[in-house]
């Protein structure tokens, strides 16, 4: 995940608090088996490994910082 930092004229961009990555089975979405720990470091990439899955999706849910937007 590449998180970005800047200020904007149309509202600020920040990174995160903190992140999750989770795996749909069936209808539902589970969170992956982190191998390693979420990062939120700016302008970066932001590596995270896990238990393999077998999915036909993914999708990232992040908890923004209060009054700004994620980036």
């Amino acid at each position: 995940m590449y998180w970005l930092d800047f200020d904007h004229y149309d509202g600020d961009f920040r990174v995160p608090e903190s992140w999750k990555l989770y795996y749909k089975e069936g209808e539902s979405w589970k969170e992956v088996e982190a191998l390693t720990e979420y990062t939120v470091k700016k302008d970066c990439y932001n590596s995270l490994d896990f238990k393999p899955v077998k999915t036909k999706g993914l999708k990232i849910a992040a908890q923004l910082q209060k009054g700004a937007s994620g980036g």
